[in-house]
């Protein structure tokens, strides 16, 4: 009979725990947590390294380009001892967990998965080593975008600050990349200076001139030309009269 009282008292015990920590997660101790949560925040940073690579050309000719390799960098800050965060990102869905032991200067930081992708992140903090327990407190997302590879183009020489044109792309293009050359080359005519476009008519020769102009003005001349046409007949004819006479 004893012994199953001492089963029955620690049953009823195990149920009570839980009732016993959450009671501990007052509503102050909430409220702290989340302002301390709040001020999380995640941003990337990018490293250039930049190499002279040294080629050949068809005619032979010995020429040198600029290369740059680029290096993404995921940095969580605001991290503290009270929480630890969980990564997912969007090209496998890996999750890694960060704890405040991991932050270096009270940054957490982490290695991009591909340069040619964007990749979205998902961030999750939890509440840790506290009386709430292991709780979600809050999420919020980083996305690090990628190296785009269409301002190499000449296209993008003319129209350096289209959005398409940009060091760095953070969406996935819709459109292949033929089609987003035509987007920058319809974008440069509609958006050429007026000065551009009267130097190519002066450079133009004479006769290209006076075919503009007959294309342009074609039913005044055609009109003109008729009314020159019938006077010189109405004059012929009158001068032929007068003579018969």
């Amino acid at each position: 009979m004893r012994k199953l009282k001492t089963l029955i008292f620690i049953s009823f015990s195990f149920f009570l725990m839980p009732m016993v920590v959450n009671a501990a997660c007052t509503n102050a101790e909430t409220v702290r947590l989340n302002g301390l949560a709040n001020r999380m925040t995640a941003d990337f940073e990018v490293k250039r390294d930049t190499r002279v690579e040294t080629f050949y050309a068809e005619n032979g000719t010995q020429r040198s380009m600029d290369i740059t390799d680029y290096e993404f960098f995921g940095k969580i800050f605001g991290l503290t001892e009270d929480f630890h965060i969980v990564v997912t990102n969007s090209v496998n869905d890996e999750r890694r967990t960060f704890r405040f032991s991991d932050a270096q200067d009270g940054i957490i930081t982490f290695n991009d998965l591909d340069i040619n992708r964007v990749i979205n992140y998902t961030i999750e903090v939890y509440s840790d080593g506290s009386a709430c327990g292991n709780r979600l407190m809050r999420t919020f997302n980083l996305t690090i975008p990628k190296v785009n590879e269409l301002r190499l183009y000449t296209a993008c020489e003319r129209a350096p600050h289209h959005y398409l044109c940009r060091e760095f792309l953070s969406t996935e293009l819709e459109q292949s990349a033929f089609e987003s050359l035509a987007i920058i080359h319809e974008y440069t005519e509609r958006n050429r200076e007026p000065e551009a476009e009267e130097k190519t008519l002066d450079s133009r020769n004479f006769f290209n001139h006076i075919f503009d102009f007959v294309i342009k003005y074609k039913y005044f001349v055609i009109g003109g030309a008729v009314l020159i046409a019938g006077g010189i007949v109405t004059f012929v004819m009158i001068k032929r009269k007068r003579s018969g006479i």
